[in-house]
């Protein structure tokens, strides 16, 4: 699910009382409400949500390509407001987002995207292969070897969160930090914590941005071959460079 603000003001409403994605049966296997709601409701308001639901890959296809009607600058928005007391802390805690790739429209987005994929070169695919392949093989030997797994809980849970550290070149003896981090993050801006879970997440959550700053500064000033370092490096003509900001921000959403 990923939310966008339709900027053409149209308010009209559709049943959506059926949808709550915050509970079973829908956290369990939430496939059999979205093949229900293709058929019946494609496009569904949630009252519960305040936010529009698309289930259909083509009009899906269709939000993500009209920019200029369905914006995504609110894409990293908590579902719910958080209380100021939280907000407080937060700015407080160093926590200085800006708009980079999922949150921004052209032709912002088209600059940071194009530097991004600068940065992401074939070379560093390429040269990733041996890892995530013995990686993978060590995984499926330590994890699936008893003959009955859940893939998702034992395989596709870690191994790319795993992959996207070393891409980022963030050193094995911290995963456990970042991971913590952004359980924190993803509790405060897509769950529905109360006021006191608020405060002890926006602390784990900035806490978590200033490592992103910190990693960015460290490549800034000694490169590393890591796509973090790459970023900081990327050059497009007369495209104005990414600040260490805008790279805090993409290591972040990372």
């Amino acid at each position: 699910m990923r939310k966008w603000t339709r900027v053409d003001g149209d308010s009209s409403t559709h049943g959506g009382e059926a949808f709550d994605p915050f509970h079973d049966p829908y956290l369990a296997d939430p496939y059999p409400f979205f093949a229900k709601a293709r058929a019946a409701a494609p496009v569904f308001y949630s009252p519960d949500l305040d936010y529009w639901v698309v289930t259909r890959y083509h009009d899906i296809r269709q939000v993500f390509q009209t920019p200029k009607r369905f914006s995504a600058a609110n894409t990293l928005a908590p579902l719910q407001p958080i209380c100021p007391a939280a907000g407080h802390l937060l700015a407080e805690g160093g926590f200085r987002p800006v708009p980079t790739l999922t949150n921004s429209d052209p032709p912002g987005h088209t600059r940071v995207r194009r530097l991004a994929t600068i940065a992401f070169t074939p070379r560093r695919v390429a040269a990733m292969e041996p890892f995530v392949r013995e990686l993978t093989a060590r995984s499926v030997e330590k994890r699936l070897s008893s003959g009955r797994a859940d893939l998702v809980r034992d395989l596709a849970w870690d191994l790319p969160a795993l992959v996207i550290f070393r891409v980022l070149g963030i050193p094995d003896e911290d995963v456990a930090r970042v991971k913590a981090g952004t359980e924190s993050r993803l509790l405060l801006m897509w769950g529905r914590p109360n006021e006191d879970e608020q405060i002890r997440l926006v602390q784990g959550m900035a806490a978590f941005w200033r490592y992103a700053e910190t990693l960015v500064a460290s490549r800034a000033e000694h490169r590393r071959d890591d796509f973090t370092s790459d970023l900081l490096l990327a050059r497009d003509g007369d495209l104005p460079a990414l600040n260490h900001q805008e790279v805090t921000q993409i290591v972040y959403e990372l």
